[in-house]
């Protein structure tokens, strides 16, 4: 008896904790009756700058996942123009990320047979991750990043950035089509194999980019 009694309290507990979490799915009827002009010229305004970062980012997060750029583009446009109406922040940052696009390119390079098929298996991917986000949500899943330490989200963070920039290196040295590696060591030996093929043009035009970036950072803040 002792021991029902206690399911039944963590259940009521676990009950008020999910209805005091709801979901509003509908958030942006509030939005919409105290739209106006004002609001719009300044959505507008927002989106078009938004725009100009997020579509070459988008490119980028779809390289990164070795997928075609249109995808990266797509995926940064649709979630733009779905996700604010279920969101109740201005402030909310919406889109692909270097993490998903890691994980994405992780997945295939360790099941090298999907490989063929990963275009048509990406928004399976998607869906799934999207079913998953909307459990963690619901569950508050966020709430226990609170419990994980400092020091391991600079590691994944850090960690993450090295193992980009080292998938990256391929197409710096222009021999993209000899390296395929499933994580950083492979891919660092295969690079190191391959060196010699270095195409001195994508080199020089990864050099030019980076020096652009250095200037404009400097003199067009």
């Amino acid at each position: 008896m002792v021991r029902l009694s206690y399911l039944k309290k963590n259940a009521k507990q676990l009950k008020r904790f999910l209805q005091g979490n709801s979901l509003g799915f509908c958030s942006f009827k509030k939005t919409f009756t105290s739209y106006n002009w004002t609001s719009f010229k300044g959505d507008s305004s927002a989106g078009f700058n938004v725009a100009l970062l997020a579509i070459p980012q988008g490119m980028a997060y779809a390289a990164i996942a070795d997928l075609p750029i249109a995808f990266g583009i797509l995926c940064t446009a649709i979630a733009a123009l779905i996700a604010p109406f279920f969101s109740s922040s201005e402030f909310t940052n919406l889109g692909p990320t270097n993490a998903t696009a890691l994980l994405i390119s992780s997945f295939f390079a360790q099941n090298m047979h999907l490989i063929e098929a990963k275009e048509s298996l990406v928004p399976l991917i998607v869906i799934l991750a999207g079913i998953i986000c909307i459990i963690g949500a619901y569950s508050k899943a966020a709430e226990l990043m609170q419990y994980v330490s400092k020091s391991v989200l600079v590691g994944y963070i850090s960690v993450a950035a090295i193992l980009i920039i080292t998938k990256q290196a391929k197409h710096i040295f222009g021999i993209a089509d000899y390296v395929n590696g499933a994580n950083f060591f492979s891919i660092v030996k295969k690079i190191g194999a391959e060196i010699w093929r270095i195409n001195p043009y994508s080199v020089g035009v990864s050099a030019a980019t980076l020096i652009l970036y250095f200037v404009i950072k400097k003199y067009f803040k």
